[in-house]
C-alpha cells in the first residue's frame, strides 16, 4: 500500500456509522469495492434545488464527481452516471468561471463524455485568477482553498484524459502555491482566504492533496516531500468527531493507481521540503521572506482577504486589513480588488534586498455591507450583494527590515472613515 494514504485512514476512522448517502455508498466502495445500493446511487445524483450562487453549484458538482469516481473505480454503472452527468449541465451556471470548467470537464472525462478543450487562463506569477463574484472581474483571485481544488480538478484531467497540454500550467500553479507555505513547509491560515472559508484543516487538506498529485505529474521529490510533511500532520490536526468530505479520499485512492511515479521520490526523503528564502511575484503584488523561525507575506491585492500574513514558530498573524464594525460580519473585512482592470490605477512597488523587503502601493477597502443587502443574504444565500459604496482607498506601505515589521496605511475618502 502507497504510504500517500492519509485521507483514507482518516476518513474510514471518522464514518464507522454513514449517516449520509454519499458516505454509505463510498464506505461501501472501501470495504467491498463495488456499489451495493442502486437506490443510494439515484439518491446522491439527484441536484440539490437550491438559490445558486456559485459554492452551492459547485457543491453538486463535486457530490457527482465523488459518484463518477466511484464508477470509475468499481469499472460499474457507466451508462447511468453519464446520463446523470448529462442531466447535470442542463442546469445553470457560469461558463467563465475557470474553477467550474475545470470540475465539470474532469467530471465528463470520468463518464466517457466529450471534454471540451478549453485553455486556462494563467497570470506570469503561476496564480489562476478564480470569478466568484460574477460581473465584478476586479475581485477575482487565487482564493483558497479553490485555488488548490482547481489544481486538484486539472491534475486529475492529465492523468485521466492524458491532457498533457495542462501539465506546464499545473507546475506554474504548484510553483506559486509555494508562495503560500510558510518556513516549516505548512500552509498558512489566512492569505487569499475569505473568513466563510477559514478552515484550517480543509486548507491543509487541500493543499496536500494538490501536491500529492503534482508530485505524480511532475516526479519531483520538492512536491512529493510536501505532501508527505503535510500528511502526516494531518491527523493531529483533525478532531476524530470532524467529517471529511468523501471526494477528497476517492480523488487519493485515484492517485494511488498511478503511484508508481512516485517510486523516486519515496526513495529520496528530506527531513523537511527546503523552500526559497524570498517570495515574489509581481503579478499578485506579492513579497515575503522565510527564516529558520518565521515567515511574512504581504499582498495588495484581495476580494474580502487581508493584506498579508505573519507567522513564527511562538505567533501567528492569521491576517490583516481594514474592517468595518460589527467585526463579526466577513463581508465588513478586508481589501476589494486586483490591478488588471484599472491599467496603471494600482501600481505596486516591490523591492526585495539581503535584509527584508518593501512593498508600496494602493488599494481600496471593501464596501461598507448594507443591513438590506445582509438580510438578503440570510434570508436566500445569496452572496453577491453589493454594500454601501464608500470609496475609501488605503495607502499602504509594509516594510520587512532585519526581522522587524512596518506597516504603515493612510486611509483616502471623500466620504470619510467613520465606522473602520
Amino acid at each position: 500500500m502507497s504510504e500517500f494514504n492519509f485521507l483514507q485512514l482518516l476518513y474510514r476512522q471518522r464514518v464507522p456509522l454513514p449517516d449520509s448517502p454519499l458516505d454509505k455508498v463510498v464506505t461501501d466502495f472501501f470495504d467491498y469495492k463495488k456499489i451495493l445500493s442502486s437506490d443510494t446511487f439515484e439518491e446522491i445524483c439527484q441536484w440539490d434545488e437550491v438559490v445558486t450562487p456559485e459554492e452551492e453549484v459547485a457543491f453538486n458538482w463535486k457530490k457527482i464527481l465523488a459518484m463518477a469516481l466511484v464508477c470509475h473505480l468499481t469499472q460499474s454503472h457507466q451508462r447511468e452516471i453519464s446520463a446523470k452527468v448529462c442531466l447535470f449541465t442542463l442546469k445553470p451556471w457560469n461558463h467563465n468561471s475557470q474553477y467550474l470548467r475545470a470540475l465539470i470537464a474532469i467530471t465528463d472525462a470520468l463518464t466517457n463524455l466529450p471534454v471540451p478543450q478549453i485553455v486556462p487562463s494563467i497570470l506570469s506569477g503561476g496564480a489562476v485568477l478564480l470569478d466568484f463574484y460574477q460581473y465584478r472581474p476586479w475581485l477575482a483571485l487565487p482564493f483558497l482553498p479553490q485555488h488548490l481544488e482547481y489544481g486538484i480538478f486539472r491534475t486529475l484531467l492529465i492523468l485521466c484524459n492524458k491532457q498533457n497540454a495542462l501539465r506546464q500550467v499545473v507546475l506554474d500553479l504548484a510553483r506559486w502555491q509555494l508562495n503560500i507555505l510558510d518556513h516549516n513547509a505548512m500552509p498558512l491560515r489566512g492569505l487569499f482566504v475569505r473568513q466563510k472559508d477559514a478552515n484550517y484543516l480543509n486548507v491543509c487538506l487541500l493543499n496536500y492533496l494538490f501536491f500529492r498529485g503534482v508530485a505524480l505529474i511532475s516526479e519531483n521529490n520538492l512536491f512529493a516531500n510536501i505532501a508527505r510533511n503535510i500528511g502526516n500532520k494531518l491527523n493531529a490536526l483533525m478532531p476524530e468527531t470532524t467529517p471529511l468530505f468523501a471526494l477528497w479520499p476517492l480523488i487519493e485512492t485515484l492517485f494511488d493507481s498511478y503511484s508508481q511515479i512516485l517510486t523516486s521520490a519515496e526513495n529520496n526523503k528530506e527531513a523537511l521540503p527546503v523552500l526559497t528564502a524570498q517570495i515574489i511575484d509581481e503579478s499578485m503584488a506579492l513579497l515575503g521572506q522565510r527564516t529558520e523561525k518565521s515567515t511574512v507575506i504581504c499582498t495588495l491585492h484581495g476580494a474580502y482577504t487581508g493584506l498579508g500574513a505573519l507567522r513564527t514558530d511562538d505567533i501567528e498573524i492569521i491576517t490583516y486589513a481594514p474592517q468595518y464594525i460589527p467585526w463579526q460580519d466577513y463581508h465588513s473585512f478586508g481589501l476589494e480588488g486586483n490591478n488588471y482592470t484599472e491599467d496603471g490605477l494600482r501600481k505596486s512597488h516591490l523591492i526585495l534586498n539581503p535584509h527584508g523587503f518593501v512593498l508600496q502601493g494602493c488599494t481600496r477597502l471593501v464596501d461598507e455591507p448594507d443591513i438590506m443587502a445582509d438580510e438578503a443574504k440570510k434570508n436566500d444565500g445569496n452572496d453577491l450583494a453589493l454594500g454601501k459604496f464608500r470609496g475609501i482607498w488605503l495607502e499602504v506601505a509594509q516594510e520587512l527590515k532585519l526581522s522587524q515589521f512596518f506597516l504603515n496605511v493612510s486611509f483616502l475618502g471623500l466620504d470619510g472613515c467613520d465606522g473602520v
